[in-house]
């Protein structure tokens, strides 16, 4: 089965944030030492980690009209899922190297099909 005939979820970032994480991608694409930019690709994983949150659950969950007291009580859930991850996201791109760098801007690039 390939890729274009698998199942697949997606959501819509913001185009601002889109541009950020394509700009992002063609620096770590045409870096001779792509290290240099892992502090802002870990920053934009968690921004598409944060808009992912909101897009499969906060979402949909509003559209439910599930109240707001669960609203609220979902959104500070997700923030501190947020809170926990972000440093967590940051340690381990933080420790990669230029070949692993590429990979991940090509795993990523794959979800943007």
């Amino acid at each position: 089965m390939t890729d274009s005939s698998k199942p697949s979820l997606r959501f819509h970032p913001t185009t601002e944030l889109y541009h950020r994480l394509v700009a992002m991608l063609e620096k770590i694409e045409a870096a001779p030492d792509a290290t240099v930019h892992r502090a802002k690709l870990a920053e934009i994983v968690n921004e598409l980690n944060a808009a992912g949150q909101h897009a499969y659950f906060l979402r949909p969950l509003k559209a439910a009209k599930v109240g707001h007291l669960t609203q609220q009580t979902a959104s500070l859930g997700i923030a501190g899922v947020q809170r926990m991850m972000a440093p967590f996201i940051r340690g381990v791109i933080g420790r990669l190297e230029h070949a692993q760098l590429q990979a991940v801007v090509k795993a990523i690039r794959e979800f943007m099909l």
